[in-house]
């Protein structure tokens, strides 16, 4: 551990290691395919209120749903109308048809709602035509394009319990202007939290703060680490009290960067943190 600045000789710190293996568990890969579902969706009987008549678009993984909303003039060019389409993709696994159901709400200007329901099934391009709503001889019709793509993902064995070490840069942050206090590497291992906290002068009352990072998971080169920061900060003559937790995706030596401030020019903490594996 380096030693505090003399800027803020009263730095108070406390850290927690917990040491790792010294070799990561071995990796299996997999490259594999899977099929999407395209639906590209027009409406053929009215205009939309903002923008052009090019199609809207849905993209659905096996077994994922998707919503899309339009707003058309219908079923007159003075009155608005609102649609929430919903659309999910029960595959029914390699080599069979994808089943797509849909489902609309259609609210009108009047605030009246048409619900509607249809199941499609696809497995080549074709087009579909789904009516939503009816007012007298009005039809308000979608016209539904579908599309079978295939997309390779690569499928891995996560690592667990896999060493991780954490360079963390603590930076004090005072009216913008940011001062290094310190850098310490933490080890620790996936699925196993790592934590630094320090407290700001010797009184209960002080300003303290707690950070701390745990690897989620690793696979290949990306690591998924989720970071929580609670405590207090000065805001003027008084403290407050905050936190906050983010989960990222970081590559080997990638920095990353936490503010943990307050005010306006900002005051408080920032945090940079690089990892390794």
């Amino acid at each position: 551990m380096t030693s505090a600045s003399p800027k803020l000789p009263f730095l108070i710190a406390f850290c927690m290691l917990l040491t790792g293996a010294e070799t990561p568990a071995a990796q299996r890969y997999q490259i594999l395919s899977r099929e999407k579902v395209i639906l590209e969706i027009r409406p053929l009987t009215a205009t939309p209120v903002k923008g052009g008549a090019e199609p809207r678009r849905l993209d659905l993984d096996p077994d994922g749903r998707a919503t899309l909303e339009l707003a058309l003039l219908w079923p007159d060019a003075e009155s608005r109308c609102d649609i929430r389409l919903e659309a999910r993709d029960r595959s029914g696994g390699p080599g069979a048809p994808h089943l797509v159901e849909l489902v609309t709400e259609t609210r009108l200007a009047d605030g009246t709602t048409t619900r509607r329901e249809r199941r499609i099934s696809v497995s080549e391009s074709s087009t579909v035509l789904f009516e939503v709503a009816r007012v007298g001889d009005q039809v308000l019709t979608l016209g539904i394009e579908t599309e079978i793509v295939t997309e390779p993902f690569l499928r891995g064995r996560p690592v667990a319990g896999a060493p991780v070490q954490l360079q963390l840069e603590i930076q004090r942050v005072e009216e913008g202007r940011s001062i290094t206090l310190e850098t310490n590497r933490l080890n620790t291992l996936v699925g196993e939290p790592v934590a630094y906290s320090f407290r700001l002068g010797n009184s209960d009352d002080a300003p303290a703060v707690r950070v701390q990072m745990k690897p989620l998971d690793l696979s290949g080169q990306v690591l998924k680490l989720e970071v929580e920061i609670s405590g207090t900060l000065p805001v003027g003559e008084t403290t407050e009290v905050a936190g906050r937790r983010e989960e990222w995706l970081a590559s080997r030596g990638t920095t990353s960067s936490f503010a943990f401030v307050s005010g306006e020019p900002p005051t408080g903490y920032r945090f940079l943190i690089t990892p390794f594996f």
